[in-house]
């Protein structure tokens, strides 16, 4: 396990100062609550520093953060900002963190893995688990993680990890943590802007020596006084009296009131400095992170370096963010002020191309997501359409943020901007890996007749041929895990017909196991069993765990749904060892082989063997999988379910599982649950479930269209009302449907 250093290192071309604390110009206060905090032992399970902006909660945590480490503690740090608005993107910065950078994969292998956020906090809770010594982990401005789930990932991080895993949180606003549990179970150390105030004593301690004795204790009391110990306030204040000739005098001018903090940052700090220096303040105010050469090249500045040099002299509310001091950033409430104020000063244009420039920068310097930021904030949508398309594919698949992907794109649409076919091409897979399947087939139709619309003079016959094979394995992808076997049938086969040595092995999987689920859930069980043999053959060349996994799965499914469950029960065990010790329980597709083996267990009559697969592994399967593997998990839950007295098996979970798939599900969960109820002797709830699939005592069942259903729904449906009608006393239906069964 890696021991976080605070030493700045990279990750590709991307700066990692979110893992290491700012390095401060100023030396920070040795406040009461940094002593308290610090000599806390043992040290509380989670510090909760909750305040607004300005009352040094970052400053707070960075001195923990070293003292820890020069201590010899264990610790790491994560600095979260505006990109990190949900919970899928703070836990991939949270495993980057602990388990060191994944491999990005392929688009079509991402759809098979399934990978969810519960799966992402169980990795994230292991790695916690392996962790052999006492560790910390600071997570700085936790606010800008608005998504409702941050709550239950933060609850399992305090209460489901080991005592010596310890958290400090800062936030402007309480996080969504059980902090009563927390309270009572003496976990928590909450600190707030009442004890983050400055006292007289650290206030002279943050204005020196020098400038402490020139206002003496009456001016300290004053400053204590006017700011109410706001740390920022006070802050301001050292420069303000620094720069002055008389700091008594410049003293009765002083005020920091909310109402007049602006004014005085503009007639008390701004304009003590140069034109050229607020001018610079103004044009770098909307970046979220520079370095001199950003500052340089956005702003047109030559003096770039000697300015910012004097306005860290002169600790102007400038935090350095690494150890090489490359990168900054401004404090958040003078970064806020500076954009208000340049919107009176500079003009839109002005604006605009400061932020075009900014934009230009850092997509040469491979700083893409802030690029396409400055460009939209520049309102230069045609450019940031541009870098959306030179980046996408590394945008979905390398850098795996998919949502924010999303979001860009959909702005662009509303805006009205046309977009490039890669940008198209790579929405449509964001699309399909957060299960937006019926936008993501109009986007597929729509780029398929973009395609027949294309000029032979505008494309090469190579070109073309590349692009409608990516888009064919994206449509076979999508209705497979969308549940349209027909046409995913189709389209398999037909792109098989055309499999050539530059398609990728992994696409070539996929369309095989498209063509195994479809034949098994036709039982047309020879020709599943033949696909699944072929899709072997090109997992090996993927060098994929999950492909091969998947390959085992659906090689086992026509032994489950033949009953052949002794026979392919060790097979499918010996399976699921592997895929454990290589993934652990958390991968979709270790989930996908449990709900085969706790079908075969349950028709084995082990109960209890097939309940410790389903404990875990039937709610995860809500998230991912194929209709015809889900329903042999729900069958044997349905099978081991005892009755509405049974907690460890719930119909309105089974119901939400089946409700996450296509209608075909929920029908066969009706078959299964109808003919459960009877063999419990629950007649009522059995007609009442019966009457969900078209089933009625007094009404024989029409057989249904063999075009329109499965086998397996014919099966299931046939099965179930069979024992209906003879539980009701309708053996002539029974009868009828015996011959068509």
């Amino acid at each position: 396990m890696r021991k976080q250093t605070g030493s700045e290192h990279t990750r590709g071309n991307t700066i990692s100062s979110r893992d290491t604390p700012p390095n401060f110009m100023f030396k920070a206060v040795q406040s009461r609550t940094l002593h308290d905090l610090d000599c806390a032992l043992p040290r509380p399970k989670l510090i909760s520093i909750t305040a607004p902006v300005g009352y040094g909660k970052t400053v707070l945590m960075s001195s923990l953060f070293r003292t820890s480490m020069e201590s010899g503690k264990h610790s790491y740090w994560l600095a979260l900002d505006d990109r990190d608005s949900s919970i899928s993107h703070v836990l991939g910065l949270l495993e980057e963190l602990f388990m060191g950078e994944s491999e990005r994969l392929e688009p079509t292998q991402a759809l098979f893995i399934g990978a969810t956020d519960d799966q992402g906090i169980q990795r994230l809770l292991e790695a916690i688990a392996s962790i052999d010594e006492p560790f910390t982990l600071f997570i700085d401005n936790l606010n800008h993680c608005t998504d409702p789930q941050l709550g239950r990932l933060l609850d399992k991080l305090i209460f489901e990890t080991p005592r010596t895993a310890c958290f400090v949180f800062s936030s402007t606003t309480e996080p969504p943590v059980n902090l009563v549990r927390a309270k009572l179970e003496g976990l928590l150390r909450q600190v707030g802007y009442a004890e983050l105030r400055f006292t007289s004593t650290e206030v002279k301690d943050l204005l020196g020596p020098d400038l402490a004795s020139r206002i003496g204790a009456t001016g300290i009391d004053a400053i204590t006084r006017q700011t109410e110990g706001w740390p920022a306030a006070v802050r301001m204040a050292q420069i303000l009296l620094s720069g002055s000739a008389d700091p008594v005098a410049e003293l009765q001018r002083f005020s920091a009131s909310n109402e007049d903090l602006a004014h005085l940052l503009n007639r008390q700090v701004l304009s003590g400095f140069d034109d050229s220096v607020r001018a610079f303040l103004f044009d770098i105010a909307p970046l979220r992170r520079f370095t001199v050469d950003l500052c340089r090249y956005a702003t047109g500045c030559e003096d770039a370096a000697k300015h910012l040099d004097f306005l860290l002299r002169k600790n102007v509310f400038i935090i350095p963010l690494d150890y090489n001091r490359t990168w900054y950033r401004l404090h958040l409430f003078f970064k806020q002020y500076l954009e208000e104020e340049a919107k009176n000063v500079r003009s839109l244009t002005h604006r605009q191309s400061t932020l075009l420039r900014a934009a230009e920068w850092c997509e040469r310097n491979d700083h893409i997501e802030d690029a396409i930021e400055y460009a939209l904030m520049a309102d230069a949508n045609e450019f940031a359409a541009q870098i959306i398309e030179r980046t996408a594919d590394r945008l979905v698949r390398d850098r795996g943020d998919s949502q924010r992907y999303s979001r860009w794109i959909e702005k662009l649409l509303r805006l009205g901007q046309s977009l490039g076919w890669e940008t198209e091409y790579w929405y449509t897979w964001s699309l399909l890996l957060h299960r937006r399947y019926n936008e993501g087939r109009n986007y597929l139709n729509r780029l398929a007749a973009s395609l027949e619309e294309m000029h032979p003079k505008e494309i090469t016959k190579e070109r073309l041929h590349d692009l409608h094979r990516r888009l064919d394995i994206t449509k076979v992808c999508l209705n497979i895990f969308s549940d349209r076997l027909n046409e995913a049938h189709c389209d398999a086969k037909h792109w098989i017909q055309g499999i050539g040595p530059d398609d990728n092995p992994f696409d070539v999987t996929a369309a095989y196991c498209t063509e195994s689920v479809f034949y098994s859930s036709a039982f047309l069980f020879s020709e599943a069993r033949e696909a699944a043999q072929a899709a072997q053959i090109s997992a090996y060349q993927t060098d994929s765990i999950y492909a091969n996994g998947w390959v085992a799965a659906l090689s086992a499914l026509p032994s489950v749904l033949e009953g052949n469950f002794s026979q392919i029960q060790p097979e499918l065990a010996e399976a699921l060892s592997l895929l454990r010790g290589a993934l652990g329980d958390e991968a979709a597709i270790v989930g996908t082989v449990s709900l085969l083996i706790a079908a075969c267990s349950v028709e084995m009559g082990d109960y209890s063997d097939a309940r410790k697969y389903l404990a875990y592994q039937l709610s995860a399967s809500k998230k991912h999988g194929v209709v015809d593997v889900v329903s042999c998990g729900l069958d044997a839950a349905v099978k081991a379910w005892t009755g509405p007295e049974d907690d460890s098996i719930r119909i309105t979970e089974l119901r939400s599982i089946a409700n996450a798939y296509s209608p075909r599900a929920s029908s066969i969960l009706s078959c299964f649950l109808t003919r459960r109820l009877i063999r419990l002797d629950r007649l009522d709830e059995a007609q009442a479930e019966a009457s969900r699939i078209g089933l009625s005592v007094d009404r024989s069942m029409q057989a249904p269209d063999s075009a329109k259903e499965t086998a397996r729904n014919r099966d299931a449906l046939f099965a179930a009302a069979i024992d209906f009608y003879i539980a009701f006393g309708n053996s002539r239906a029974a009868e009828n449907l015996i011959p068509h069964a």
